[in-house]
């Protein structure tokens, strides 16, 4: 069998499809197909090697547009003659051909790469790739709903909490803690956080009879997480300031966002 003009490989095809590769590869009439060479077929020569370094110019940062150092008609190959295009990938990933790209936000927490390609008609294809850069990840964004600044105690509140890492929703887990000092004695419920959109229970919910009640609920990307809380109780004070935090932990499925936390103050009154 020859590598006819007519000769494509179906990884090709499904590239080009995707529009990650600029052009099908050079069919060669007289060149032996590299997966079933055949006789009376011409092998290829040896890839070429590459005598320029592969080098990334630019802050690897969302926003930012990273470019490669040597511009591709002047990359120089062990072999002359030898075409040079530029691809970048991220992670295993390929995004885009050509000699710079512009960071996205949905890059942001993974290893950004250069790879110069050579082709030359005769020979096999050649690749350098550059060191990875790392981008870094975003702080997320925790957009809290339904949490007045003024609380009455022993009253229930719903509370809905949406996170993105820049442009990306994301999965992980949001941790809720109420914290405040509920009487002169310390002895008073500092409140309830629960998961449920029902109505608000010492039993159906985590508290603490002492100065802090903490829960941990999931976050699913592009849902709103809901849950609720409960005025704290004050046996003697008329008057209580506590302190709710939520803290966003992404999962390993999403690198683009860090650890986050959003503190607010709260007063609670009778």
């Amino acid at each position: 069998m020859k590598w006819t003009s007519k000769f494509i490989s179906l990884a090709a095809v499904t590239a080009l499809s995707a529009g990650l590769l600029m052009s099908a590869p050079a069919a060669h009439a007289d060149y032996c197909d590299p997966a079933a060479p055949a006789e009376g077929c011409t092998p290829l020569e040896a890839a070429p090697k590459a005598k320029s370094k592969v080098t990334i110019v630019g802050t690897a940062k969302v926003g930012k547009t990273l470019k490669a150092k040597v511009a591709a008609k002047k990359f120089k190959w062990n072999v002359k003659k030898v075409s040079t295009s530029y691809q970048w990938y991220v992670g295993d990933q390929l995004v885009k051909n050509g000699a710079s790209y512009k960071i996205k936000a949905k890059d942001a927490g993974q290893k950004i790469k250069l790879v110069a390609v050579g082709t030359k008609e005769g020979y096999n294809t050649a690749t350098k790739a550059s060191s990875k850069k790392k981008i870094p990840a975003l702080s997320a964004t925790i957009k809290i709903s339904g949490l007045p600044k003024n609380m009455k105690m022993q009253t229930n509140y719903y509370i809905s909490a949406t996170v993105k890492a820049g442009n990306v929703k994301v999965d992980g887990s949001i941790t809720i803690t109420f914290k405040g000092r509920g009487n002169t004695r310390g002895s008073g419920n500092v409140g309830y956080a629960c998961t449920s959109k029902t109505p608000l229970t010492e039993d159906e919910c985590m508290g603490s009879a002492t100065n802090t009640s903490k829960v941990s609920i999931p976050v699913v990307a592009g849902k709103t997480t809901y849950y609720g809380i409960t005025g704290l109780n004050s046996y003697t004070s008329s008057k209580v300031t506590a302190k709710y935090t939520v803290t966003f932990k992404p999962a390993k499925t999403s690198p683009q966002a860090k650890k986050t936390s959003v503190t607010k103050n709260v007063t609670v009154k009778r």
